[in-house]
């Protein structure tokens, strides 16, 4: 699920979410439409609908499920089912196919609490066939390029002006389209085409754009060709009460129907032929986007197709200032007013958005998974998993974890150090689904990293870098090599491992909504990282922030000197315990294998676990003076030691810590599970393990 930090300044709450539905969500239409709604600032929840597992844009929503076709009789009952089990707030048709029965089963939708971005089911009957479209505006004096029905025209083709054109009566995208240069060119159409089957095809009078010179004409005519240039297309949004809240109108570039470039214009003459055209349609029941096409030829501009729905070039028209897939959402999903959807419908001039086609690649397992349960919902079987700090404190913990919850995964780890890694893992259970990869080809992106899932779990933290700057910089640099190969390699989760260092002050417990205070560069990295990793989700990758608090606890590569490992390991010394100030000062701890669980709990969670940060801490934070006691009554009760505890007075109180982990319970299921004593123990049993071993006392 989508949930972004919401901008305060843009008028939506925190506590406002909608879940949009999107239908046949492989289409170009339905493409624009998912980049649009990722693109909101503001939490939306995505659920597709689809025919096959092979559609891009179904592996970009949060939840897919199969649909039939909507000639199907039991298309409209089971999209109004699947709407109400996902609890859909706003329905949005991908296809025009499906624009008619959408349409038709709007009211019952709505009245269950679905609003559907829809014109009313006669507007679609209208728009839909151009001949019926052509009639119902002629008669309202509207401007539409003149059309006939072809069966009509066939046996007498001298009734038509020529040059003219022959295409799909109910089509659109320019599929099927002949340029008819005379009435002769029918002779050729008789070969393809029977009376009877030419019912469904329309001929138009053909428009010269004023643009084009008598060469580009003349080719057109000669080589029977239309030449997609120059024709012009403008997009109404229009509100519950009927009224345009928005217009756009751009000429339009195109290639085997598909759009590849707009550039904005603002002239007179369109706009008049613009509004009486939509005065007519919107009389119909107009509600949301309406798409209107034709030939700019100044005061003879006219337009010859009217689509009530979004189109493919939504995404490059929402780049120019016209974001109408948000004002969607604002106005007919979350309630918001006209006026405030007319602020983000006001395109830019003097700009030309360009269009290309976007790949992705998926696991087979996910396309055979909804294939065969015509649903695809998270969690989803992971094969891969990249980790980016596998050596790591945290990081060897979570392989060990992942190993043990997912039989069948295989780790992949970049390392700088290969023989570490195999000191540590050789021979252990899941080492040979462990595969180790030279550190450079993270930094290229390279195929072999490859992954279902990155957990970027490196970092740099005090003292280990040489100077502030550094560590800031060096933490910046890990986070864009990782957020750069999740993008390169097209890898559909990501997880980063915070810091509650972000907080770094204020009333605690902190919750993930406390505003971050960063004090020290550490903290300033890990929240700069955030942001970087939080851009994820307009590249249609899932991501999850865990906010760790301190961690602590036996493993490999455990930093001593923090201030629970030292004295845990002076108190098994018999060492006397330094507390500096009154020892007020509260921790915030997590066990480093209760940080891993949560890693696990992530991954094995639905939709509603990703796009969120997370505090991943203990059950209750713990002041130092009692962190000293602890460690003193352990060494005390285990092996008699008397451990003395000292108070150093200090200039400046130090920072307390403490979270609350009540959302990754709520979420994710996890909660910690390893007790501070137990955690304290382990690590001072090691301390005289090791003395024993040594001879030491």
């Amino acid at each position: 699920m989508l949930w972004a930090k919401v901008d305060p300044t843009m008028g939506v709450s925190a506590d406002r979410c909608l879940t949009a539905a999107i239908t046949a969500a492989g289409s170009g239409v339905a493409q624009t439409v998912i980049d649009g709604l990722r693109a909101c600032p503001f939490p939306v929840r995505i659920v597709g609908f689809e025919l096959a597992g092979r559609a891009k844009g179904l592996h970009e929503c949060d939840v897919a499920y199969r649909l039939p076709p909507a000639s199907d009789p039991a298309y409209a009952e089971r999209l109004t089912a699947l709407c109400l089990k996902e609890g859909v707030g706003l329905l949005i048709p991908g296809s025009d196919p499906e624009l008619l029965e959408i349409a038709k089963a709007a009211p019952r939708l709505e009245r269950s609490g679905c609003r559907v971005l829809s014109s009313s089911a006669e507007c679609v009957r209208v728009c839909q066939d151009k001949k019926v479209l052509h009639d119902f505006l002629i008669e309202r004096g509207a401007p539409i390029f003149p059309t006939w029905l072809a069966r009509d025209v066939i046996p007498q083709p001298d009734v038509v002006p020529y040059p003219a054109i022959l295409k799909p009566r109910c089509g659109s995208g320019s599929v099927g389209i002949q340029v008819l240069a005379t009435a002769s060119d029918w002779d050729v159409v008789k070969l393809y085409h029977t009376v009877d089957s030419l019912d469904a095809w329309i001929v138009q009078r053909m428009g010269r754009p004023s643009a084009w010179d008598d060469a580009t004409w003349q080719w057109t005519l000669d080589n029977r060709r239309f030449r997609q240039q120059n024709q012009v297309a403008s997009q109404l949004f229009v509100g519950d009460s009927g009224e345009v809240l928005g217009r756009m109108a751009w000429l339009v570039s195109l290639s085997g129907g598909v759009v590849t470039a707009i550039e904005v214009i603002n002239k007179p003459e369109i706009w008049r032929a613009v509004e009486d055209l939509a005065r007519a349609v919107c009389s119909l029941g107009v509600r949301g986007p309406l798409n209107i096409q034709g030939i700019l030829a100044g005061e003879e501009t006219r337009f010859f197709e009217v689509n009530p729905r979004f189109s493919g070039s939504t995404g490059a028209r929402a780049l120019l200032g016209y974001r109408e897939v948000e004002a969607a959402v604002r106005h007919f999903g979350l309630g918001e007013s006209e006026e405030d959807v007319r602020r983000i419908l006001s395109p830019r001039r003097r700009w030309v958005g360009l269009r290309q086609m976007t790949e992705r690649v998926v696991p087979e397992l996910w396309v055979q998974r909804f294939e065969k349960t015509g649903c695809l919902s998270l969690p989803l079987p992971l094969q891969r998993i990249l980790i980016i700090g596998g050596s790591g404190y945290l990081g060897q913990k979570v392989i060990r974890a992942l190993l043990d919850s997912h039989p069948r995964v295989e780790i992949v780890v970049p390392v700088r150090d290969r023989g570490r890694m195999e000191n540590c893992w050789e021979g252990r259970p899941g080492w040979d689904r462990l595969h180790l990869q030279d550190w450079e080809e993270l930094e290229r992106g390279s195929p072999s990293l490859m992954a279902d899932a990155l957990i970027h779990a490196a970092a740099v933290r005090p003292p280990t870098a040489e100077d502030p700057t550094s560590l800031f910089a060096e933490n910046l640099r890990l986070t864009r090599i990782a957020v750069r190969a999740a993008r390169l390699l097209a890898i559909p989760f990501f997880v980063f491992v915070s810091s509650h260092a972000v907080y770094a002050g204020g009333h605690s417990p902190w919750t993930e909504d406390t505003p971050i205070r960063p004090d020290s560069p550490y903290a300033y990295a890990k929240a700069a990282c955030e942001e970087l990793v939080r851009e994820l989700a307009g590249h249609g990758i899932r991501y999850a922030i865990l906010r760790m608090a301190s961690l602590y606890g036996l493993a490999e590569r455990m930093q001593w000197e923090r201030v629970v490992h030292r004295f845990a390991e002076g108190a098994a010394r018999g060492q006397t315990l330094e507390v500096y100030g009154d020892g007020r000062q509260t921790l915030d701890l997590v066990h480093v294998m209760d940080a891993a669980q949560a890693v696990c709990s992530l991954l094995r969670g639905g939709d509603r676990a990703w796009n969120l940060m997370y505090n991943i801490t203990g059950d209750k934070t713990i002041e130092v003076m009692d962190l000293a006691q602890r460690c003193r009554d352990i060494a005390r009760h285990i092996k008699g030691i008397e451990v003395p505890i000292e108070r150093r007075e200090i200039s400046r109180a130090p920072t307390s810590y403490g979270s609350s982990n009540r959302l990754a319970a709520k979420v994710l299921n996890w909660s910690p599970e390893i007790p501070l004593g137990v955690g304290l123990e382990e690590i001072m049993n090691a301390v005289w393990e090791k003395q024993e071993g040594s001879g030491a006392k």
